[in-house]
C-alpha cells in the first residue's frame, strides 16, 4: 500500500496568503474571511475573474514560500513514517498558470516543500 497525499489544500494551505495579497492590492473588503474560497467567491462577484486567475499564478508561484503548511500536517506525517507507511505525494498543478505570468509552478512547489523539510 501506498499513501498518497494532494499537495494543494491538504499539505500546504494558501487561505491566509490569498486573503492577504488581495487585501494588500485592495480587491476586497477586509470582512472576507481568510479562506481561498471566500476570496475567490468575492472577487468572482465583482466581475474580477481575471484578477482571481493573476491571483493564483501568483500564489502558486512567486509567492508559494509564504503559504503554511496545514496544522497538524507534519505531526501526521511524522508519525506515520515512524510507523513505516509508505508515502508519496500527488498533485494536479501544471507546470505554468493558466494565464499570466509564466511562473514554473512546479520549481515553486518544491521550493516550498525543501523549505518545509521534505
Amino acid at each position: 500500500m501506498l499513501l498518497g497525499f494532494d499537495f494543494d489544500n491538504t499539505l500546504i494551505s494558501y487561505d491566509r496568503l490569498f486573503r492577504r495579497i488581495a487585501l494588500d492590492r485592495a480587491l476586497i473588503p477586509d470582512t472576507i474571511p481568510p479562506e481561498k474560497n471566500a476570496v475567490r467567491d468575492c472577487l468572482r462577484r465583482q466581475g474580477m475573474e481575471e484578477e482571481w486567475i493573476h491571483l493564483q499564478g501568483e500564489v502558486y508561484g512567486s509567492r508559494i514560500l509564504e503559504a503554511a503548511p496545514y496544522p497538524g500536517m507534519e505531526t501526521t506525517l511524522t508519525l506515520l513514517s515512524s510507523r513505516r507507511v509508505p508515502m508519496c505525494i500527488v498533485s494536479h498543478k501544471t507546470r505554468t498558470p493558466y494565464r499570466g505570468e509564466p511562473w514554473d509552478l512546479h520549481a515553486a512547489a518544491r521550493r516550498w516543500l525543501a523549505q518545509e523539510g521534505f
